[in-house]
């Protein structure tokens, strides 16, 4: 329509010009459709978009998402919009999509980033959610042949859901092995030790976690109240070392 313009102005449009509309007509610019769409063609406002759509209506909310995934430009704004779509997907309660969707993302995600370790566990929890368990953590084995604190952490939670215990407790040690101070994997382990009913195991766990932390509250805390009556007075010298350590007030 801007060629026709242009002749009735009596100028002749340019070539360069009418290839440049047909590849915006091709990226889906054209101008028609962001009168009739209402919204600026950046990803940010499909992404807005998308987000007030989300509890209303999850599949527009997830055509929006692809439109800024589409626009995209950098990994980055990809990333988040093929995430995006992982979410509107769970809120239709299609886990599989969403996990699709999910490993697309972790496809372009640097390795070992926040980023990816937010991504894996987006796809566990919707593993669980729509009984993939065991999918799931096949791939993720097979995908992770050389195993960190953070890898470890994951199979062993899969392991777990499909209460195959001992593997689970397997990955929970490794992990330990590899990040000693890393919080999360202990508490992790002691926690299924006492679903599994182990109380000397989980304490002496415990134990060796609280000596990395003696200047840590709420870990010294746990650890005298795990003590108990049996062992009262490992309970209270654990107390007076806690208040030996901590500074105190002026």
């Amino acid at each position: 329509r801007g060629a026709v313009r242009k002749v009735r102005r009596g100028r002749k449009p340019r070539r360069r010009d009418v290839a440049r509309r047909g590849q915006r007509r091709a990226r889906g610019e054209h101008p028609r459709r962001r009168r009739v769409d209402g919204l600026d063609p950046s990803p940010a406002r499909w992404l807005a978009h998308g987000d007030a759509m989300l509890r209303g209506d999850p599949a527009v909310a997830l055509a929006s998402y692809r439109e800024a995934e589409a626009r995209a430009r950098d990994p980055v704004t990809r990333i988040d919009a093929i995430t995006r779509q992982g979410t509107a997907h769970g809120k239709r309660g299609d886990h599989a999509q969403a996990i699709a969707a999910l490993r697309r993302a972790l496809a372009l995600a640097p390795r070992g980033s926040g980023v990816e370790l937010d991504l894996v566990t987006r796809i566990v929890d919707h593993a669980r959610a729509g009984k993939r368990v065991a999918e799931e953590l096949a791939v993720f084995e097979a995908a992770w042949p050389r195993r960190g604190m953070f890898e470890h952490l994951v199979l062993g939670e899969l392991h777990e859901a499909l209460e195959a215990f001992d593997r689970a407790i397997v990955e929970y040690e490794a992990a330990i092995a590899a990040a000693p101070r890393e919080q999360r994997a202990t508490r992790q382990l002691v926690g299924l030790l006492d679903r599994l009913r182990r109380p000397a195991d989980a304490l002496a766990r415990f134990e060796t976690f609280a000596k990395r932390w003696p200047r840590d509250a709420s870990v010294q805390l746990e650890l005298a109240r795990r003590y108990g009556r049996d062992r009262e007075a490992e309970a209270t010298a654990t107390l007076e070392a806690l208040a030996r350590a901590l500074p105190r007030d002026a």
